[in-house]
């Protein structure tokens, strides 16, 4: 542990984490943990802040700050150091490679002489199989069936709570069985998982599910059916926010039925019908975030049938990705089912 010298007295060392942690935030903090609504869905949900009206730095401008804080003195240094490796983005192979080596053998005095990788608590994953012409894609990572970069991130990054994944697939090559049983399984701290997972092969052999256990797992974000097929089999047992972005599948009222039990928010991206079999499923829902479609369709059936149901958030799912002001969530606090009805009615 970082001992007490002259350059921290006066303020305990937690005091001085969280100075560190607000003097670098960036655009990607600018949410809050005590709001789910913003704090779940990083795709779903950044079209509810405005990016440019944001007080907080891009990425880059906040790992400047962040670097200066390490070279300030040796004091701050071990401290900083803890903050630089908290959140880590990873897009392309040179980065992996490159950071690696850091993360698994250079050792932290903040940790006992742990590697830096104990450090990293929040991580955001782009990867692809396969080649795919540049165009206007991103480089990312290029993954064959005999790599194992789900093994090395998940051995140099051990104490992660956050996992971002977006994962192309242009190959028979599935990432799945792999991303679940050499990475998500094994991260015994994870609390929040967003998932994107898209491909252009339909049909892939084998299960794309396992018997998992992700027994920490509170925040879940799929983006679309195939991230929702690969959680169908997953036991969370403390899941308590669910976020189901990009298109509708067939899966997901059973997937709610199965899950939905503890379940206190829930935001849908499209239009999708609740009923009163799934209001029995999600007894314990406050939050509901949906389009207003979903909201119409399903105000006495659903909405009325929740005992807890405090907040409504409409949401835009033409503008979930570029802001809007339209595309704010707009808060009711619950009301009779008359006054449900009506404002079910003003809906278009």
């Amino acid at each position: 542990m970082i001992s007490t010298t002259d350059a921290f007295k006066g303020l305990p060392i937690e005091i001085w984490r969280l100075i560190f942690r607000f003097a670098t935030a960036s655009i990607a903090d600018d949410q809050s943990v005590e709001n789910p609504i913003e704090h779940l869905g990083t795709m779903m949900c950044q079209g509810w802040i405005d990016w440019d009206l944001s007080p907080y730095p891009s990425v880059e401008e906040a790992l400047k700050v962040k670097l200066s804080l390490v070279l300030t003195c040796r004091a701050w240094a071990a401290l900083a150091i803890e903050n630089l490796y908290s959140q880590i983005m990873l897009d392309t192979s040179a980065k992996l490679s490159k950071l690696i080596p850091i993360l698994t053998k250079s050792r932290s005095p903040s940790l006992g002489s742990l590697p830096y990788g104990h450090h990293v608590r929040e991580l955001s994953l782009y990867l692809i199989t396969g080649s795919i012409g540049l165009g206007t894609f991103p480089i990312m990572f290029q993954m064959d069936a005999n790599e194992n970069v789900f093994s090395l991130i998940r051995d140099a990054c051990p104490n992660l709570t956050l996992l971002d994944f977006m994962g192309e697939m242009y190959t028979d090559v599935d990432m799945r069985p792999s991303l679940q049983r050499n990475l998500i399984s094994q991260l015994s701290s994870l609390r929040t998982l967003h998932l994107t997972i898209d491909s252009s092969v339909q049909d892939r052999p084998g299960p794309p599910t396992m018997g998992i256990t992700l027994s920490s797992l509170e925040f879940l974000y799929l983006e679309n059916s195939i991230s929702l097929e690969m959680a169908n089999g997953w036991e969370m047992p403390r899941l308590r926010y669910l976020s189901l972005g990009g298109t509708g599948s067939d899966l997901a009222p059973a997937f709610l039925r199965q899950k939905g039990q503890k379940l206190s928010f829930l935001a849908l991206a499209y239009e999708m019908g609740l009923d009163c079999e799934l209001s029995e499923a999600t007894p314990g829902l406050t939050t509901l975030a949906a389009t207003p479609l979903t909201i119409k369709e399903s105000a006495l059936g659903f909405v009325s049938g929740h005992p807890h149901l405090s907040h409504i958030a409409l949401v835009d799912p033409h503008q979930l990705e570029v802001f809007n002001p339209t595309s704010r969530p707009m808060f009711f606090h619950r009301a009779r089912e008359a006054e449900w009805q009506a404002f079910a009615e003003r809906l278009t």
